[in-house]
């Protein structure tokens, strides 16, 4: 995807950010699994495709999840080794 590309679908910033990358495996799964039944060239332009904010969501608990991982795993790394 190009930077003209994102702007003139309205793209969310960091839109591909707010998720895992477990979501993002998943979701890239199902991206395969769709294109392989897919006609490109004489299929019609699709939504999920083109704008896929509009279909998929970040999943939210995921991503606390990995802040509170993350937040224990630098405590542990500031008690162990005495580093501010």
């Amino acid at each position: 995807m190009t930077r003209e590309f994102d702007k003139q679908n309205n793209r969310p910033k960091l839109f591909w950010a707010g998720f895992s990358l477990g979501e993002q495996s998943r979701l890239k799964r199902l991206y395969e699994e769709d294109a392989a039944d897919f006609n490109f060239t004489y299929g019609p332009e699709r939504e999920e495709i083109v704008k896929p904010w509009l279909k998929w969501k970040p999943d939210l608990t995921q991503e606390q999840v990995n802040k509170k991982q993350s937040f224990i795993k630098v405590a542990l790394i500031q008690i162990l080794t005495g580093l501010p």
